[in-house]
């Protein structure tokens, strides 16, 4: 169970600060954050503070900040979609670039507390895995929101409203998938959990 807990609390706090990432950027560029959450599905539990629904949800497979029309069309100065393209892109990639940076962070302070070593390399990584152009990653939204220039706003967010739901539902197949992998291997992890 404690070897679980080695894998498990360094993937949660790196979910925190990467949604912490966007939610900071969206806030500051004066984007509206209708939700923070850690988790995926029914709210468990949280708060609300400043219009932001802070919360804890059902399941733990990851998080995402709620932006205010994100894939919609709206009047509001407020809205995501209103913003400029290279703020839209800040806001997006926010969250790799905290992880990123967190990693190195940790990798730097490995001398001292050794116990950070998986959170350096788990969060490097999922920082990295993130940029990639996969819909529903923040790597994809770059590339989506090309779509506004040649196809017009309207049509340019419907396209990007599918990609990202279809891919969001691509990356809970593959999540389970992995889950299953973790466990049919989970011998050979427990081993690399122990010495570290």
């Amino acid at each position: 169970m404690l070897l679980l807990l080695k894998f498990l609390i360094p993937i949660f706090f790196i979910i925190i600060f990467h949604e912490l990432g966007h939610l900071l950027i969206a806030k500051l560029s004066n984007v509206g954050v209708e939700i923070f959450s850690i988790g995926f599905s029914k709210r468990l539990c949280g708060f609300k503070y400043h219009g932001t629904d802070y919360r804890i949800s059902l399941l733990p497979f990851g998080g995402y900040c709620k932006l205010e029309e994100e894939t919609g069309l709206s009047s509001s100065q407020t809205a995501f979609t209103n913003k400029r393209y290279m703020l839209k892109l800040s806001i997006s990639i926010a969250g790799c670039f905290i992880n990123i940076l967190t990693g190195f962070i940790a990798l730097f302070m490995t001398n001292w507390f050794p116990c950070l070593f998986i959170f350096a390399q788990l969060s490097i990584w999922l920082g990295i895995l993130n940029l990639t152009p996969i819909p529903a990653l923040d790597g994809s939204y770059p590339l989506l929101l090309l779509l506004e220039k040649p196809f017009g706003k309207k049509r340019g967010l419907e396209l990007m409203e599918i990609s990202v739901k279809y891919g969001f539902a691509i990356l809970m197949i593959l999540q389970i998938y992995m889950l299953f992998l973790i466990l049919f291997f989970w011998p050979m992890v427990k081993i690399l959990l122990e010495n570290y």
